[in-house]
């Protein structure tokens, strides 16, 4: 396999100022997958990379947004989704999964991991849920617009970053809310909240 790739990405030290806020994030970053690409890029962290084989367990939880191409998710329960452009699906913890670009067309990836109280609280209260981590959003600039604000934080290194940061998934999280209840009764599988 080719190993054409184009990678950006963090992963941040949790201070107690951090886990205080309620809301933090894990990693953040993009990649451009070419087709017939080795997937995932290497170089991430021990215990964040995979194989397609063995999948992964983390903690923490996760949103991945598809801007190009397309892919497939799996998580634990047999759920197993194509995932296209303009897609996002969460990964919630502590909940095997796994995904990979088609290597026929790769794809490019957004992702923001976090945790904290304000994320279990919109699982604990149906805002998101686990049988249902696929969703078109139907907001793409501003999705893409956050996201890039986010790169830019943490490429500058902002003050108090962790709070940008957390304002951005809060954010994204909003957009993922608003296309889950756009979604005509017949194709949502949860309860409105």
């Amino acid at each position: 396999m080719k190993s054409e790739t184009s990678s950006f990405y963090r992963y941040f030290p949790i201070s107690r100022r951090d886990r205080i806020w309620g809301l933090y994030v894990i990693t953040a970053g993009e990649a451009r997958v070419a087709p017939y690409t080795a997937y995932p890029p290497s170089g991430h962290p021990e215990g964040f990379a995979f194989d397609w084989a063995r999948g992964r367990i983390l903690g923490g939880f996760a949103l991945v947004y598809i801007s190009s191409g397309r892919g497939t998710f799996v998580s634990e329960a047999g759920l197993a989704a194509p995932v296209e452009a303009g897609q996002a699906f969460l990964r919630f913890p502590p909940v095997w999964h796994r995904y990979a670009p088609d290597p026929k067309t790769g794809w490019h990836e957004y992702w923001i991991g976090f945790d904290g109280e304000m994320a279990h609280r919109w699982l604990r209260y149906g805002f998101i849920t686990k049988k249902d981590p696929v969703i078109r959003i139907n907001a793409e600039d501003t999705v893409l617009a956050t996201f890039h604000r986010a790169m830019q934080a943490i490429r500058a290194n902002r003050p108090a970053l962790q709070q940008i940061l957390a304002g951005a998934t809060a954010n994204l999280m909003g957009l993922v809310y608003s296309a889950r209840q756009a979604r005509p009764a017949a194709d949502a599988q949860t309860a409105n909240v």
